[in-house]
């Protein structure tokens, strides 16, 4: 969000003069006199710059905002948790979706299709869906139900995702509205295979880990 803010300060210069009044020395009558003279200058300053502004921060981990980050491919997923700054990476939980790694020709036996002939008798078969597609999304699916889930529980108010190219559109296309306003980084790489400290170093341009 854009925060506008102008500020009008005032603030006020005193000056005191004093003047000795010469009087009967003798009778210790010298006296002084004093003048005060205030002037009132304001100040005016503005601010004018793009915040980020977290309005919500659960109790239950002392005031601090909880992480989700999913790490996920189209056969893999492992879902992290962050609970603050300098907390680290603990790993909540781990998916696996083999099917996606099957072969088509082993994904479309005793799927719905039909037949496409070509007039002499003889037809090739046409699967309803591409099975592999049809596998990342059904994945794809489950990892949003969990997201929805967790965020239904209140379970986290931050989500980062870490998600293979072509498998995030999946994702993206499931997601609800709630579940995406939660959404603060979105990191278009694969890193399945990545430590928990080279992840952390991944990550380290969006959360202090």
């Amino acid at each position: 969000m854009i925060l506008n803010l102008r500020l009008t300060v005032h603030f006020s210069i005193v000056i005191i003069t004093k003047r000795h009044l010469p009087g009967d020395s003798a009778n210790g009558t010298d006296s002084n006199e004093s003048t005060v003279f205030v002037q009132r200058f304001p100040l005016e300053i503005q601010f004018h710059r793009a915040v980020f502004i977290s309005f919500y921060l659960p109790p239950s981990h002392g005031g601090v905002m909880i992480t989700w980050i999913l790490v996920a491919n189209a056969s893999a997923a492992y879902l992290y948790v962050n609970y603050g700054p300098k907390k680290g990476l603990q790993k909540l939980k781990e998916f696996r979706h083999d099917a996606s790694r099957e072969k088509r020709v082993a994904l479309v036996t005793d799927r719905p299709g039909h037949n496409h002939s070509n007039g002499n008798g003889r037809g090739a078969y046409i699967p309803a869906t591409d099975p592999k597609q049809n596998e990342a999304h059904n994945f794809a699916c489950r990892l949003v139900r969990e997201l929805e889930q967790g965020r239904t529980a209140n379970s986290y108010q931050r989500l980062i995702l870490v998600v293979s190219t072509p498998f995030l559109g999946l994702i993206n296309s499931n997601l609800g509205n709630h579940v995406r306003n939660l959404v603060s980084d979105t990191f278009e790489k694969d890193y399945t295979r990545a430590s928990e400290k080279n992840l952390t170093r991944h990550l380290e341009s969006c959360i202090y880990l």
